[in-house]
């Protein structure tokens, strides 16, 4: 790292540190996930308290530390604020966040992965977080190298869109009749889950705030994606299981 570095961001999480400290986690544009130590933020008079908020794009300036890298100035692009009290929203954010922050390596910049997180939140912000959320997912997971078949069936190459019943297993989704013979574990997609998903995987990100699904076929890609993330991750993402208890309350 040079003497001084700027990069837009989107802070994924941050802790205190010291009396008036904090330590954040960002994901930058120039600098790929960083950790960076933000002095006298807690203080109430504090510049950069609204420039380091959580999901908040924002224009950041470094210093070199001793231990890790200092934020020095910062101006917000783009603030998650209006949506801070909106739980959903904030589940779907750290969602996205926290699995970022697992399947990144620190300092490795890829500019890809710092647009799609970026839209993906401000789609749950200003939108459909539910979609938001998981169709970023399935785009960065495909962009980490771990691309699934949605159109065609993964063993016999059918087309899926005229299928009443879909499976899904780990390298995509499968027709009914190849799901009953191969003696491999799948699991069941309505008709309505398999286009969605389809839709989720392909539309442009702009339109991803449009799609929308019913509570059956949203619980349904859930499990089909948290069965890809099984796969990249060693372990669960807490804010994942957060959402799935939080989905169990009555």
């Amino acid at each position: 790292m040079s003497e001084y570095l700027s990069s837009e961001a989107v802070v994924l999480k941050s802790q205190d540190y010291k009396e008036d400290d904090k330590i954040i986690t960002i994901f930058g544009e120039k600098t790929g996930k960083l950790r960076a130590v933000v002095k006298g933020v807690k203080k109430s008079n504090s510049k950069l308290r609204g420039a380091v908020q959580g999901f908040s794009v924002t224009d950041l300036t470094f210093t070199k530390g001793k231990v890790m890298p200092i934020v020095i100035a910062g101006e917000v692009v783009k603030s998650f604020n209006g949506a801070a009290d909106d739980y959903t929203k904030v589940n779907y954010a750290c969602i996205l966040s926290e699995f970022v922050d697992k399947a990144m390596p620190e300092g490795e910049i890829d500019e890809t992965i710092y647009e799609l997180l970026k839209r993906g939140i401000r789609i749950i912000s200003e939108s459909n977080p539910w979609s938001g959320c998981m169709g970023i997912l399935l785009r960065i997971i495909d962009h980490l190298g771990y691309a699934a078949e949605y159109q065609a069936c993964v063993f016999c190459g059918k087309d899926l869109a005229a299928e009443e019943n879909v499976y899904y297993h780990a390298d995509g989704l499968v027709c009914a009749e190849c799901a009953q013979a191969s003696g491999e574990m799948c699991s069941e997609l309505s008709r309505e889950s398999g286009s969605v998903l389809r839709a989720l995987q392909s539309i442009s990100t702009e339109q991803l705030g449009q799609v929308y699904a019913s509570t059956r076929a949203q619980v349904q890609i859930e499990h089909y994606i948290e069965l890809q993330l099984g796969n990249i991750l060693d372990y669960p993402l807490k804010s994942w299981e957060i959402h799935k208890n939080f989905a169990k309350t009555p």
